[in-house]
């Protein structure tokens, strides 16, 4: 800091009383440091002249000298400023159905956010803010935008501050297709651990009792098993997934006390592996 004092006015008084008492010669004032005036009684004496009285004391005249000082600060301060690019998740990925799976690798960035998804129906432009998903530690997500093919980016969140747009990812939500109910073609008795292993030809009261229908996708021995297979079931070209199979038993018992147990698993390779249980009622 730099500033600039003008003197105080006490050392311009003690200026003024100084140029008052300088010595004079017939009666005029001698400026110091001036020609000497030739002396009155040309014996060298000098008469003191009368002193002025200061008709404005403390105040400044045009003859006053000023004084200036000069102040500098020399404390100094340092510092630095950090600088960060705030880093976009990676490896977007997107995989549809009924519904558009989500999924990438987290931002760099521990002091992010979350993330802002923009969505599009068009391909490369026209992204919108969908959902924002938080937190940053986040890494899937589900959007469920309607029928048709969509295209997704990312970007971090931190505050006001966005990251640069990730890759551009894309799935398709395909429209739901239910088929009819088809008989079945083909019968047969389970032959091994099902009760007395004749399926329900012989015994069909086998189907009728307590207890469970078994464990997981183990069927309990004491009870009659049978398959039905041979379903006309096509899929239709337009499908791309296959969301759930339904079963309906049309069942007629002989006996209305006790309680009534079915049960139905699916197998998708000819019987090799079967799904859980699922037991009705």
């Amino acid at each position: 800091m730099t500033g600039w004092l003008l003197d105080d006015l006490a050392a311009s008084r003690r200026r003024r009383r100084a140029a008052a008492a300088v010595p004079v010669i017939r009666g005029r004032r001698r400026m110091a440091g001036g020609p000497r005036s030739r002396p009155d009684d040309g014996q060298g004496t000098v008469r003191p002249g009368p002193r002025r009285a200061d008709p404005h004391p403390g105040a400044l005249t045009p003859g006053d000298a000023t004084t200036l000082a000069q102040f500098t600060d020399a404390t100094t301060a340092s510092g630095s400023i950090a600088t960060d690019t705030l880093a976009a998740p990676t490896g977007v990925a997107a995989t549809g159905g009924a519904s558009i799976a989500l999924s990438w690798t987290s931002t760099v960035d521990a002091y992010a956010s979350g993330y802002q998804l923009l969505r599009s129906a068009t391909d490369g432009g026209g992204h919108a803010v969908a959902p924002t998903i938080t937190p940053a530690t986040t890494a899937a997500t589900t959007d469920a935008p309607g029928t048709g093919t969509w295209y997704y980016l990312m970007r971090s969140v931190y505050q006001s501050w966005l990251s640069v747009p990730t890759a551009q990812g894309s799935a398709t939500v395909s429209a739901s297709v239910t088929s009819a109910l088809a008989a079945c073609t083909t019968t047969a008795a389970d032959t091994s651990g099902a009760g007395d292993n004749d399926g329900y030809q012989n015994s069909s009261a086998r189907a009728c009792g307590t207890g469970s229908c078994g464990t997981g996708a183990t069927p309990a021995a004491t009870k009659d098993r049978h398959r039905f297979r041979g379903f006309a079931h096509g899929v239709p070209g337009t499908a791309t997934t296959i969301e759930g199979i339904a079963v309906r038993v049309d069942l007629g018992t002989n006996n209305n006390g006790g309680n009534t147990n079915i049960c139905a698993q699916l197998s998708w390779n000819g019987g090799t592996t079967w799904t859980t249980i699922s037991p009705w009622p």
